[in-house]
């Protein structure tokens, strides 16, 4: 590889991110939050549900033979009232792992330490840690394999690139959303302890649990596309791109 890809190179990039499928493991714990807390952290591009959700999504995965690390918190939001999750906090292992999403998806994406320990079922357990602090930790109890299921889901995530001088943005946001079917071969239910934590850089600690609901862990494959949808910018959406990305003011 050089620093100008021959047409074939480029063709096996391009290949690499059409779509192909993400062999995971991955633990999900949902938990009901407060619709308080989602009408003050969704962009005005969504309102808020009558149930206020969220899921901490966290595992491990390959996709073309790259492997990584991510822990994820998403929030539940309605766009042109359809159910998706937005994503507030992602944090990786890699450094190609969070740009891909990052730039080309608008995935909050950021570098991180991840401890995910599926080794000892029926527990699962970690932590992930940035900067220092250990912003989120679990311990999940399992129950018997469930055997293969199939589930999906429905991310959206805010792309937009702030000006040199994070007056304004390059652009008009775009809102980018997902439809994700994971066939699982192995599926397990439970329950679990979750504890979210605040740093100077990221807020997860912030986030309200009022209760912690459906547990579930299996190892499967996620075959996912993606549309855009562009969004008009009353200039309401800097506050929410540069708090959710970017460590500027913390």
């Amino acid at each position: 590889m050089s620093y100008v890809l021959t047409p074939s190179e480029l063709e096996t990039l391009q290949a690499r991110v059409k779509g192909n499928p993400f062999d995971e493991h991955v633990l999900e714990v949902h938990f009901t939050t407060t619709r308080e807390f989602l009408t003050e952290v969704l962009p005005p591009c969504f309102t808020v549900p009558e149930k206020a959700t969220g899921f901490l999504q966290v595992g491990r995965a390959t996709v073309s033979d790259r492997s990584f690390h991510s822990s994820t918190i998403y929030l539940s939001a309605l766009f042109e009232g359809r159910p998706v999750s937005y994503d507030v906090t992602m944090i990786l292992n890699t450094d190609m792992g969070i740009c891909f999403g990052r730039e080309m998806d608008g995935e909050c994406k950021k570098q991180g330490e991840i401890e995910f320990d599926d080794s000892q079922l029926p527990t699962v357990r970690g932590v992930t840690t940035r900067n220092g602090v250990a912003l989120m930790e679990y311990v999940a109890t399992l129950g018997e394999n469930q055997g293969a299921t199939v589930r999906r889901m429905h991310p959206a995530h805010l792309k937009a690139i702030p000006n040199s001088k994070f007056t304004g943005l390059y652009h008009h946001p775009i809102l980018v959303t997902g439809d994700v079917e994971t066939t699982y071969e192995t599926f397990y239910t439970g329950t679990a302890d979750l504890t979210f934590r605040s740093s100077e850089t990221d807020p997860c600690g912030d986030i309200p649990i009022e209760s912690v609901d459906e547990v579930t862990y299996g190892h499967g494959v996620a075959r996912w596309s993606m549309g855009q949808h562009p969004l008009e910018d009353t200039g309401d959406y800097l506050p929410y791109v540069l708090g959710r990305s970017w460590d500027l003011t913390r």
